[in-house]
């Protein structure tokens, strides 16, 4: 059977089969020159719904699949000398310098807060080592930010809601958090745009995404795929709004980004091209993204895993994966080791919190795409399906191979 065929047989499935079926999913393989495979089922809507099918080119949350795209900006702006990698980051976004380290709290709940012991820098941000955390997972930081009535007490897409403590001081641990968002805000700062005007102009218009963006026409949103929730018997339930705020305060370069599957692999297949786009233009020097795909994380520190403080809301813990050595280059995760799918070492790999999976393989020059909008995160079913997918497609790169 074809990977094209394997890859139907796989999505079909999801959406068909089982009590934790999904509503709808897309998955999409490619390489800089070739669509390997792209496959799609089920509804954008509902459950049982057939309004609206859900397609490669249906928009849906990215989440933290934003991170990515942000974090390049920035490096574009590194290599034009707009920012600085290892200059305190309180030069370019003064406010930063006021954030402390929380230390717990006393006896009437108050926060117990300290100056940190270093200056929190762009690559600490662009690392996840800054001490930034969510608060879904760090206790610490869900207190401060949640009542003890579960009452948040920042309104989400609001400044504050990005200003919570560090949970620890920056550079000494992987901490994984609002980070990406203030590189957002770093590069509103000093190119006076938008973070959505600055990556039409420089990322997304170039590589021809035209639906991506943080804010969704009236088009757009009429064809945007349903979110739902995973309720304890495997059913969903579909979310009566989007998460999040049609007109923020601040725009979350983290995590507030809508897309498609076949957009995002435009991204990804430039950076399979060594940083130029569709139409022969360099969006970004080879040199500083060799530099930016490579480990930034220093000897001793990876990126463990997600804790889960709000018990199966957002996340169910996860090791991530738990047969490598787990680093971070300045645009997502890098395994140190082969992963018993077949995918090879030193590939980016990063996550969404609606289950939404990709990668990119440099060795064998492939990236590819799992998307749904199911929480919480790291959904069996959704998991598994992102581990089929890629075994996959390392069996037919081992059976081509083996055929030559």
């Amino acid at each position: 059977m074809s990977l094209a065929s394997s890859v139907d047989n796989l999505v079909r499935d999801c959406v068909s089969s089982g009590s934790d079926k999904v509503a709808g999913c897309a998955a999409m393989v490619v390489t800089v020159d070739k669509v390997l495979a792209s496959s799609s089922a089920g509804t954008a809507d509902t459950v049982g719904s057939e309004n609206k099918p859900f397609t490669v080119n249906t928009p849906v949350r990215l989440f933290s699949c934003s991170k990515p795209l942000t974090c390049f900006a920035a490096l574009q702006l590194v290599e034009q000398r707009k920012l600085e990698l290892h200059t305190p980051a309180k030069k370019f976004v003064p406010e930063i310098g006021d954030i402390q380290v929380l230390e717990g709290f006393d006896e009437s709940r108050n926060p117990i807060l300290r100056p940190p012991k270093t200056d929190i820098t762009l690559h600490h941000l662009l690392t996840h080592t800054s001490g930034f955390t969510y608060g879904f997972s760090n206790t610490y930081t869900n207190m401060y930010m949640f009542d003890e009535k579960g009452k948040s007490r920042f309104k989400n897409g609001t400044k504050a809601s990005y200003c919570t403590p560090l949970a620890d001081d920056p550079g000494s641990s992987w901490q994984y958090g609002v980070s990406i968002d203030w590189v957002g805000f770093m590069i509103e700062r000093v190119t006076g745009q938008s973070l959505e005007v600055y990556l039409r102009d420089n990322i997304t218009g170039p590589l021809g995404m035209d639906r991506t963006t943080f804010y969704p026409n009236g088009q757009i949103l009429a064809e945007q795929a349903k979110q739902h929730l995973r309720k304890p018997d495997g059913s969903l339930f579909p979310l009566p709004r989007d998460m999040i705020p049609a007109n923020p305060e601040v725009l979350s370069g983290g995590g507030g980004l809508l897309s498609t599957v076949s957009d995002y692999m435009k991204f990804c297949r430039m950076l399979l091209n060594k940083g130029v786009g569709p139409s022969g233009k360099r969006l970004l020097g080879e040199t500083l993204l060799k530099e930016a795909l490579s480990n930034q994380l220093p000897l001793g520190c990876s990126a463990m895993g997600l804790d889960d403080v709000v018990p199966g809301k957002y996340v169910k813990f996860t090791r991530l994966s738990p047969e490598s050595v787990n680093r971070w280059s300045y645009l997502g995760m890098y395994n140190q080791n082969k992963l018993l799918t077949g995918r090879p070492a030193k590939s980016l790999h990063w996550t969404g919190l609606q289950n939404l999976y990709f990668w990119v393989d440099f060795e064998n020059g492939i990236a590819g795409m799992w998307a749904t909008q199911v929480l919480p995160i790291n959904d069996p079913r959704c998991a598994k399906a992102f581990e089929q997918l890629e075994t996959m497609v390392y069996n037919s790169i081992k059976k081509t191979k083996s055929n030559l």
